[in-house]
């Protein structure tokens, strides 16, 4: 689990080094002074998507804006849809749908819904499928190889 005060206090270091204001990143991320706003106090993480833009702004991985690493990779590839990532993740760590259920403690119907493309996972989740796989959350996501 993400201790959020680390991505708030990170998300601050990076925007005094960049000289970016909340609303500015707000305009970046796709949301409202008011969500940065909760990030810098450590009150919310950002969804996926968001954390995906931020990491673009700021040239750095996922995991490294929040907290999860000191290192991030020199560049990133494109995310795939994440019922497709979710796919290549089963079949490359040799894991059954059940497994990812009961061992990772997700719902079927979430893992299903995943699948299917209905729903992508909230941060949290993410970084729960992260630590299941034992890998980044960037690799989960398919921005690293």
């Amino acid at each position: 689990m993400i201790n959020m005060l680390d991505f708030a206090e990170r998300l601050e270091e990076l925007m005094f080094e960049r000289e970016l204001n909340m609303q500015t990143l707000a305009k970046t991320a796709g949301v409202s002074r008011a969500t940065v706003n909760r990030y810098l106090l450590g009150q919310l993480l950002p969804s996926v998507g968001a954390a995906m833009k931020l990491a673009d702004q700021f040239n750095c991985s996922v995991d490294y804006l929040l907290g999860r690493t000191d290192d991030t990779p020199e560049s990133f590839l494109s995310c795939p849809p994440f019922s497709e990532r979710l796919r290549f993740l089963l079949e490359q760590y040799r894991c059954t749908q059940y497994r990812l259920c009961v061992y990772g403690k997700f719902a079927p119907s979430t893992v299903r819904n995943w699948l299917l493309g209905i729903h992508v996972p909230s941060m949290d989740n993410v970084l729960k499928l992260a630590d299941f796989f034992d890998c980044s959350a960037d690799y989960v996501l398919g921005r690293e190889k």
